[in-house]
């Protein structure tokens, strides 16, 4: 069975740590960047400010919320390849080639990301996970690593309710 979603959106703490430190970089220097702002730009930095957003509350969020943030994610992604393939094919005046070079923006790259990475982020988006097939339930002794202080809390609290109690 694939493990492509939890590799892709698991990972340690000190992982995490990282990414969330890289993530929130980018996200405070990217409308640094911009010089000219119209109102295509600001739409395009307000869904990557969003895009950040939401991966970083997944990266630290419980896991019912942490799926919701990855589905918005892949929501988003999906929806910028949407975006991409409606811009190069009806707004670009570029022809439609499927032989030759294809660098930089195309209708042929275009369509290749959306099939390529836009498609997989829906399925995502829509069901929860990159396989055809539902997961099989976890087993009783296997925990979600992310949560392993809440364990080892939950198993100190019963190791002191279960002591006798002194009269």
């Amino acid at each position: 069975m694939s493990q492509f979603g939890q590799t892709l959106f698991g990972g340690g703490r000190l992982m995490r740590l990282i990414l969330t430190l890289a993530v929130l970089l980018f996200a405070a220097v990217m409308p640094l960047a911009v010089d000219d702002w119209t109102l295509k730009r600001g739409l395009f930095m307000a869904g990557l400010e969003l895009m950040c957003v939401a991966l970083v509350t997944g990266f630290w969020l419980p896991p019912r919320w942490r799926q919701r943030a990855f589905r918005l994610l892949t929501a988003l992604v999906f929806l910028a390849y949407a975006a991409y393939v409606i811009d190069e094919f009806f707004f670009s005046q570029k022809p439609f080639h499927f032989i030759g070079h294809h660098r930089g923006a195309s209708p042929f790259s275009a369509l290749m990301g959306f099939l390529c990475i836009g498609v997989p982020c829906l399925w995502y988006t829509l069901f929860g996970r990159f396989t055809l097939h539902e997961p099989p339930p976890p087993a009783a002794d296997e925990g979600d690593d992310w949560d392993e202080e809440k364990t080892e809390e939950a198993e100190e609290n019963k190791a002191v309710d279960t002591k006798p109690k002194s009269p």
